[in-house]
């Protein structure tokens, strides 16, 4: 089974609106709103690489702005990364199978401490098919989670996927 459950970020905050945030005793989160706690299938370690790499994607979409290529993001992604000591490999190279033979290769766009598909777009409006790619990546590589990035936008915020692939 597989699980999508939208943007998160380092701050806690999720597509939904949602804050994570330690509670007090009373339910209440330092700034006095309550706290809705929200599970995740990935344990903490992984939840933690995949915050830190959303917050570069951030750092760059609001550094550079959107209207320029994939490339230029791609280019500009990983030299924030290597910025923050961040492991990572870019275009990584993995095969498909078929009935356990090799049918095609393909190249994930950036790979995050060995776990965190990253796949880059720049376009103007993502689709269905964009998180069936990612998606598509995750069950061929065996890795756990994918962020599917699109830098056109105003905000990467707005075209920001968290995608998850669930043991069946």
């Amino acid at each position: 089974m597989n699980h999508y459950d939208g943007p998160r970020r380092r701050d806690g905050r999720d597509g939904t609106g949602i804050v994570r945030t330690t509670a007090t005793r009373d339910g209440r989160d330092a700034r006095g709103g309550f706290v809705i706690r929200v599970s995740s299938p990935l344990d903490e370690r992984t939840e933690g690489y995949v915050s830190e790499a959303m917050e570069c994607g951030f750092v760059v979409h609001r550094t550079l702005g959107p209207g320029f290529h994939e490339v230029t993001y791609r280019n500009a992604l990983c030299l924030e990364l290597q910025a923050q000591n961040i492991p990572f490999e870019c275009e990584k190279a993995f095969v498909v199978r078929y009935r356990g033979k090799p049918v095609s290769s393909h190249r994930l766009d950036l790979v995050v401490r060995g776990c965190v598909v990253i796949e880059l777009k720049a376009v103007r409006m993502l689709e269905r098919a964009h998180e069936a790619q990612v998606l598509s990546y995750l069950k061929a590589s065996n890795l756990p989670v994918g962020l599917l990035m699109n830098f056109a936008g105003a905000t990467l915020k707005e075209g920001l996927r968290r995608i998850i692939l669930r043991a069946s």
